[in-house]
């Protein structure tokens, strides 16, 4: 018995040291997954991150652009507003400007005839004034 013993001893020692082996290895390997996962997981936080970054860095821009069209908006609602306070009116110039000459006529009677146009191509009418006639001359 002492001869199996020592035969068992032998065939027993290398496999408990292969079973200690094998399971340090799947510890290290367990191990190893878990920092991968880690390392995976930190990567995918720092591209987050970096994205997370960008897309601040153009809502901030959004922002500026955003606040200078409104900006502008303003400066042109400024601009147009005098039109919005006053309606414009619908008369033609023409209209306008006979109703300012007639309105300058009514606040000054007196000058009325400095004021008075006369064209210079029209000749008044004298009494027994027969125009010429270039057509057939009678004798």
């Amino acid at each position: 018995m002492n001869e199996e013993n020592v035969s068992d001893e032998r065939i027993t020692d290398p496999i408990s040291t292969l079973q200690q082996s094998i399971t340090q290895l799947k510890q290290e390997v367990e191990l190893i997954k878990k920092d991968i996962e880690d390392l995976r997981v930190e990567e995918l936080l720092n591209k987050v991150n970096s994205s997370m970054n960008k897309t601040d860095n153009q809502i901030t821009e959004l922002k500026k652009d955003l606040d200078q069209h409104n900006e502008r908006i303003q400066n042109l609602r400024s601009i147009d507003e005098p039109d919005l306070i006053a309606p414009k009116n619908n008369q033609s110039e023409y209209r306008q400007i006979q109703t300012i000459l007639h309105s300058l006529h009514r606040t000054n009677p007196s000058e009325k005839n400095h004021h008075e146009w006369k064209p210079s191509h029209i000749q008044p009418v004298k009494q027994n004034y027969i125009p010429p006639s270039n057509s057939i001359k009678l004798f």
